[in-house]
Formats: structure tokens, C-alpha cells, sequence
């Protein structure tokens, strides 16, 4: 949503939070930090949630 919103936008900060959000995502599915139930996992939406933002906030890919 963030890409669709900063390519109608032309606003770059959106394009970063987007590549931001991508990068936590694939980068905690790497290190298996992230594992939702819906894949067999042992996390629900809130533990999930605070993973990426907790990589978010710190860069962590």
C-alpha cells in the first residue's frame, strides 16, 4: 500500500517506509524471528507485529 500510495504521491518518504517494511519482513523471515501461525508458526498477529516494528526501529533486515 505504501508503494501504490508513494508512486500516486511522488512522496519518496512513503517509498522509503515501504522498502523499510519489506526489508524487516524478509529479513525476519531469514533469521526465523518471524513465524506466524498462519505458516505453522508459533506467533500470532501481535507478536508478528511487534517483530517488524522492532526491526523497523532499529534497521535490522
Amino acid at each position: 500500500m505504501l508503494d501504490y500510495l508513494a508512486e500516486r504521491s511522488g512522496n519518496t518518504q512513503l517509498e522509503d517506509a515501504a522498502q523499510s517494511i519489506e526489508q524487516a519482513v524478509k529479513g525476519g523471515f531469514a533469521a526465523s524471528a518471524l513465524r506466524p501461525m498462519e505458516f505453522g508458526g508459533d506467533m500470532g498477529t501481535r507478536a508478528v507485529t511487534n517483530e517488524v516494528l522492532s526491526r523497523v526501529a532499529i534497521g535490522k533486515a
